[in-house]
């Protein structure tokens, strides 16, 4: 026998576009239809969040041990919302192949922010050390034998040149070379007028021709200096040869005047080499100068005067000659120079030992 299914009932529920009576309980008593709610997503977050079935009402109270939906439901909506992912602060970086996977689920990766480059600080004590080096550099060109007026070959020579008096303020010192000559006379009268002592660069051969000069320029309280015996250049000359010439230089100062005391050294045409070093362990001062007035080429009495006074400046060695030739125009600019800067305060004092 051919049997024919029975037709399933249609639940034919207002919901579903029907009229007929709906889904039922198994008594029979008719069951509504399941409300569907979607609990809002939380701000800040871009998780997504579960969706809540809404209670089921029936003869026996809601289903599956829920609370009915009555009143305010945000409460429970917000309570099963996932709460916003905190950034990952830490400093390690990201997987480089894709996201890390934390506590079984995919958490996207956002690239750490790289950290702000440290500033490099330079050490204070190199700074300080650079600092001083530099210093001592400058201090060490300014007090140098090359950068010494009256010295052409000063950079060879170590010991130090003098070129000034060592003093602060006007003050000035008077040399004169190549004597004794025959103006020696008259410029150390024009000196004992004005109450000035000075030094006098005596040349050896010179020294033998007029002895009783030398003798004069002691008893007068001038300071000697060794000017070489011939006023040979010794820019080239060996040290032996240097320390001979000096020695016989002094032998026959001290001939001329016994028990002189030669102060300086000063070497002929401003050429050192290894003088300033022997003069030195001699005993003697290398004595340079700070200005010439170039008088051993007269250019007139009127002219040397106005050097005189554009040159003298505060502390200087000033070079100028009372021998080796005519140098009465020197005695005349100095006579007439010492009056006009004593009376604005100058002192005529001798150089720095």
């Amino acid at each position: 026998m051919t049997g024919t299914a029975a037709p399933t009932p249609p639940h034919n529920s207002p919901e579903e576009g029907g009229s007929g009576p709906g889904p039922r309980w198994r008594d029979g008593a008719p069951r509504p239809a399941r409300a569907r709610r979607r609990s809002p997503r939380p701000s800040g977050s871009a998780a997504a969040v579960d969706l809540l079935p809404g209670p089921l009402d029936g003869p026996s109270g809601p289903p599956y041990g829920e609370p009915a939906l009555t009143g305010n439901t945000s409460e429970i909506f917000r309570r099963r919302s996932v709460p916003p992912r905190r950034p990952n602060r830490s400093r390690r970086r990201a997987h480089p192949t894709g996201p890390t996977p934390t506590k079984g689920r995919a958490v996207p990766t956002t690239p750490h922010p790289r950290p702000p480059a440290r500033r490099t600080r330079r050490p204070r004590r190199t700074v300080r050390l650079l600092l001083g080096l530099l210093l001592a550099g400058g201090a060490a060109l300014a007090t140098a034998p090359a950068a010494t007026a009256g010295s052409q070959d000063a950079g060879r020579a170590a010991a130090t040149i003098v070129t000034s008096t060592g003093r602060v303020g006007n003050s000035v010192a008077f040399t004169f070379d190549d004597g004794p000559g025959q103006n020696t006379g008259q410029m150390l009268d024009v000196l004992r007028r004005h109450n000035v002592k000075a030094v006098f660069c005596l040349w050896g051969d010179h020294v033998r021709q007029n002895p009783d000069m030398v003798r004069r320029i002691v008893a007068d309280g001038h300071v000697l200096c060794n000017h070489s015996m011939t006023h040979a250049d010794m820019g080239g000359w060996p040290a032996d040869r240097i320390r001979s010439d000096l020695q016989a230089t002094n032998d026959a100062i001290r001939s001329a005047a016994p028990g002189a005391t030669v102060t300086y050294f000063r070497a002929p045409y401003g050429n050192w080499g290894q003088a300033a070093d022997v003069a030195a362990q001699m005993g003697m001062v290398p004595l340079g100068w700070r200005a010439d007035i170039g008088d051993w080429q007269p250019p007139g009495a009127d002219a040397l005067t106005q050097r005189l006074r554009e040159r003298i400046t505060q502390g200087a060695v000033i070079l100028m000659h009372d021998g080796g030739g005519d140098r009465s125009q020197t005695v005349t600019a100095v006579d007439r120079v010492i009056p006009e800067f004593r009376n604005r305060g100058w002192s005529f004092d001798l150089p720095a030992r």
